[in-house]
């Protein structure tokens, strides 16, 4: 369950044979439910039993592989996949996987889209991060689009920046962000 995506029917009868388990369903007739199957599923401290949806775990466990070939890219699974799958790409700009592709790796690609809706890229000095393909402002899932055709001319995020007083240069994001980009933008000095 923590390499291979399962499909929606496997996860589905794992978790019918934990209601069936909890529920006693042996006499349908004579069964009787004390709680619901949300009220399973709670935390223990909420009352509940911890009862995982067999999907959403599987999913979690998916995006765990992705998450750990992004933060450990020297290890031996990054190593592989990276040579194997994506050696020429960044791990976060893969869109789709090959059909040829192994399950894993399919799975892997489900997940990287779940990975890039929770996260923005580090901007360090700017001089990597760009500003019209990366996902890079706090808040936002997906990378800025610009107002007018004319903007695409500014590439990386340095170019936003007063070199001379090392902060944002506040008239060029007014001209190129809409209000609350710009908002949230200074927030980032």
């Amino acid at each position: 369950m923590a390499c291979f995506p399962l499909r929606k029917t496997v996860t589905s009868k794992l978790d019918s044979i934990q209601r069936i388990f909890w529920w006693s369903k042996k006499n349908p007739k004579r069964a009787a439910y004390f709680r619901s199957w949300e009220d399973l599923g709670k935390s223990k401290l909420n009352g509940g039993l911890g009862i995982k949806n067999s999907y959403v775990t599987n999913r979690v466990f998916i995006c765990n592989l992705g998450w750990r070939i992004i933060n450990n890219p020297n290890s031996l699974l990054s190593i592989c996949l990276k040579d194997k799958y994506f050696p020429n790409q960044n791990f976060l700009e893969i869109d789709k996987a090959a059909n040829t592709s192994s399950w894993i790796w399919k799975g892997i690609v489900k997940g990287i889209k779940v990975l890039k809706a929770d996260s923005v890229v580090n901007i360090n000095n700017g001089a990597s991060t760009r500003i019209w393909q990366d996902n890079w402002i706090p808040g936002y899932s997906s990378p800025p689009v610009p107002g007018d055709p004319s903007n695409i001319s500014y590439t990386y995020v340095n170019e936003l920046i007063d070199s001379q007083n090392g902060c944002w240069n506040v008239t060029l994001l007014t001209d190129l962000f809409s209000p609350d980009e710009v908002t949230r933008l200074r927030q980032l000095d």
